[in-house]
């Protein structure tokens, strides 16, 4: 019987070396995934701002002669904006060029009205 109780009892501890080895592992190979999740994350977020970065723009660096100086190039945004605001400009010009004669056929209506008015007295 004492036999049997310290094998049992060899056999728990086994089990339970077993078990916390196992343990180890796992909490190992959790951190190792983690750290790969938290760099794909990283890899991931850096890659956006880069593409958000070309649509709004990015600082070069130019040479001229000795001096090196940094210039703002605008990116696709800007320069849709830049593009849309031309747009915009060209119809407020027709806009006002099409509201300049109206106003300019309205006068010559009403100018023609009034001899008119003064006629239709004429004729009563």
């Amino acid at each position: 019987m004492k036999q049997e109780v310290d094998s049992w009892r060899s056999k728990c501890e086994q089990m339970k070396a077993n078990f916390t080895s196992q343990l180890g592992a796992w909490q190992d190979a959790l951190a190792v995934s983690r750290i790969a999740q938290a760099r794909s994350e990283r890899e991931e977020m850096k890659n956006r701002v880069q593409a958000a970065t070309a649509r709004y723009g990015n600082i070069t660096i130019q040479r001229t002669g000795t001096m090196l100086t940094e210039v703002w190039e605008d990116g696709c945004l800007f320069t849709d904006l830049i593009d849309r605001q031309e747009q915009i400009a060209k119809q407020r010009e027709s806009i006002d060029k099409r509201l300049k004669s109206m106003r300019q056929k309205d006068k010559q209506g009403t100018a023609i009205a009034e001899s008119f008015e003064g006629s239709e007295d004429l004729c009563r």
